[in-house]
Formats: structure tokens, C-alpha cells, sequence
């Protein structure tokens, strides 16, 4: 992981073979890559510092979307770190409908993320957002174990059940 041009813009590299290897050093183009033990994976592991030190000051001066296209462009596996809290706004995310709009009783509406697969039969996997504490204890209570009124009421006086964590 590098920094990159910006605040909080990281870009990820993976080099697993010497094929991948060659591909970044010439993307690189750093005469101290450039170096024939650095060939071989050994040498590049007891290297590893200086590697990232000249990695580093490569990717400070990129844009980390622009970069990691031009590795890959290379056969290099590289990305674009985002944000775990931008990832809504990520483009092939939205394109492949990971994120369903739901309304919750508290937050009201939001895109949830759903499952990063689909099958042939589901349209989408997140149909409701997420219950509040509590929120559907009557339904479950009546509809789905048969309890009365009653009891469902004795079980809230006795703290058994509620609709807030206790001392909130």
C-alpha cells in the first residue's frame, strides 16, 4: 500500500511472479529497480525495503486511479484503496447493484449493501433495512410463537423483552 497524490489516496500493488516484476519496473522506471538480483523473488523479499522506499516515492506523485490503470495495463495487479465510507459512491459497485435503497424506522432512507453475487432468481437481496432494537418483538411474539397480550406484557414488565437496551 502507497500513498498517493492527495489526502487519504492509497494505491495497492501485488507482485507474485518475475513476470509481474519486469512489468513494474518498467512502469517505474527507477534505475535502482533496474538491478539484475532484483530478478529474482528471494533477492526482491531481502530487498523489500528499499523496494517500497523506491515505490513510495513513485506513488507520491500519482493520482492511485491513474496508476494502478497503467500497472494493470502492464499485467501488474494493482488498485485504488477507496474508503470503506465512499465505497457507496464507487462506480463499478453501483453499476453492478450492490447497494439496494431501503428506508429504516430510525435512520430513514439509505443504500444498504447487499451481496456482491447474483443468482438468476434474485433480484435483489436486501429488500428491508436492518430492525431497531426490538422493533418487531410484537410480531414475532403473536404471529410467530402464538403469545397473547397479555404475556407479551407480563415479559416487558419482567425486562425480558424491550424495545431499548436496558439502562438507555
Amino acid at each position: 500500500m502507497y500513498a498517493c497524490v492527495g489526502p487519504e489516496q492509497w494505491l495497492a500493488i501485488s507482485v507474485v511472479d518475475d513476470d509481474q516484476w519486469r512489468s513494474l519496473v518498467s512502469v517505474v522506471n527507477d534505475p535502482r529497480l533496474d538491478d539484475h538480483w532484483l530478478a529474482r523473488a528471494d533477492a526482491r523479499r531481502k530487498r523489500h525495503d528499499d523496494i517500497d522506499e523506491v515505490l513510495a516515492e513513485w506513488a507520491a506523485t500519482r493520482d492511485p486511479r491513474d496508476a494502478a490503470e497503467e500497472l494493470g495495463n502492464h499485467g501488474v495487479p494493482a488498485a485504488e484503496c477507496w474508503d470503506p465510507r465512499l465505497l457507496a459512491d464507487h462506480p463499478h459497485l453501483r453499476e453492478r447493484g450492490l447497494y439496494a435503497p431501503v428506508v429504516h424506522s430510525v435512520l430513514g432512507p439509505y443504500d444498504a449493501p447487499g451481496l456482491p453475487y447474483r443468482f438468476d432468481d434474485v433480484d435483489q437481496w436486501v429488500r428491508t433495512a436492518a430492525p431497531a432494537f426490538g422493533e418487531h418483538n410484537h410480531e414475532v411474539l403473536t404471529d410467530v410463537l402464538g403469545l397473547s397480550d397479555e404475556v407479551i406484557s407480563a415479559l416487558s414488565a419482567a425486562g425480558v423483552i424491550a424495545t431499548r437496551p436496558r439502562g438507555l
